[in-house]
């Protein structure tokens, strides 16, 4: 089974959820242990060629791959160069931000939103959670620090705007906003981005929108087909 991360020479995909922890859902999952054994296992001054379609995922675990990715850049003269295939959201926006040069395609999508925190099955009094809009608060300012060192054509101001609206950035848009250069060649969105991590968002685009329904609807043919001959076998 071919997986949606991969670690080959000095390339890495980030083509799944970032998660926290070691355990992974799914094959496309990406961890800080796979960051971390990957930069560890990389000669001092080589180029690590990172390659982003990622709906986001666990905010910790990105701050924890940022915090090493800049360690390797400061003691072992790591550079990083960061291509954006498909989609860059939620926290996985964020490491374009800390890398030295950031490309795009014409199909690339970058979505930049408030921090969230999710509660299950948990009774909390005001000052839980006023901790915790103090907790998001603090990751708030975290990101804007990020998005601000890339800021081509915008103000703190103008990324917080966009942050409170949850805003989807085409490629020229992201362009003109951060320093990231828009490449000449043709890559189509890859469709490999979690849905379960996209039905969080509100402002999807409607063509990354129709893909996920299409990628419903092929699912929902295949359980048929295979509920079909299940069938027939059974006859």
């Amino acid at each position: 089974m071919s997986k949606f991360y991969n670690f080959t020479n000095n390339e890495l995909y980030i083509y799944g959820d970032i998660i926290g922890g070691s355990e992974k859902y799914s094959d496309d999952d990406i961890t800080f242990i796979d960051f971390k054994d990957k930069l560890e296992s990389m000669p001092d001054n080589s180029t690590l060629n990172i390659y982003v379609n990622s709906g986001g995922g666990s905010v910790t675990a990105t701050q924890g791959i940022i915090g090493i990715l800049n360690k390797a850049k400061r003691e072992k003269g790591i550079k990083t160069k960061c291509y954006i295939d498909g989609l860059a959201g939620s926290c996985a926006s964020w490491l374009p931000m800390v890398c030295d040069e950031v490309y795009c395609y014409n199909t690339s999508l970058m979505m930049v939103h408030k921090p969230m925190i999710g509660f299950f099955m948990e009774m909390l009094n005001s000052n839980d959670l006023q901790k915790n809009i103090n907790i998001l608060d603090t990751i708030e300012e975290a990101m804007l620090n990020a998005y601000e060192s890339k800021l081509n054509n915008s103000t703190r101001e103008d990324i917080k705007a966009m942050i409170d609206e949850e805003t989807w950035l085409t490629a020229s848009e992201m362009c003109d906003i951060f320093n990231i250069t828009l490449l000449e060649d043709k890559k189509e969105l890859v469709a490999k981005v979690s849905e379960k991590v996209l039905r969080n968002y509100k402002n999807i685009p409607d063509t990354l929108r129709n893909s996920l329904d299409k990628t419903e609807d092929d699912k929902e043919i295949e359980n048929k087909i295979k509920l079909l001959d299940l069938e027939l076998a059974l006859l």
